[in-house]
């Protein structure tokens, strides 16, 4: 499986690893994992989009918004064509964010979590009832 973060937070917060990527890592050793944030250069939302598509893993995307106004910068076009070009098995979010929220609506399905731990448990269930 491939996991994707991204973290949308005021500006002049320094980028740092979320508690859900720890997770990750701890619940499925050898997961494939990147992430970014709403700062991050349109060259790194490429690399993670050719990464994605490179892949035949399925994809989980889990959305952190510590800032319910935070500017999406160019993560907003790098979610189009993720979801245009590979459908995520399932994308999580949380916190609030309307912008992600509506564009997210269009094209997929989303579960608002209020913990990572809430998000690991969704994870795992949509694992189990899927195989």
């Amino acid at each position: 499986m491939l996991f994707l973060q991204l973290t949308l937070h005021p500006e002049g917060i320094a980028f740092k690893k979320s508690a859900w990527i720890e997770r990750i890592q701890t619940e499925f050793p050898g997961a494939e994992i990147m992430e970014a944030d709403n700062y991050s250069e349109v060259f790194l939302y490429q690399q993670i989009l050719k990464w994605l598509l490179q892949s035949v893993e399925p994809l989980i995307i889990h959305i952190d918004s510590m800032d319910s106004e935070a500017s999406m910068g160019n993560m907003l076009r790098f979610i189009q064509d993720v979801l245009q070009k590979k459908l995520p098995v399932l994308v999580t979010i949380q916190g609030n964010h309307a912008g992600v929220e509506k564009y997210l609506r269009a094209f997929t399905e989303y579960q608002v979590v209020k913990t990572e731990e809430e998000a690991i448990v969704i994870l795992k269930s949509q694992i189990t009832n899927s195989k």
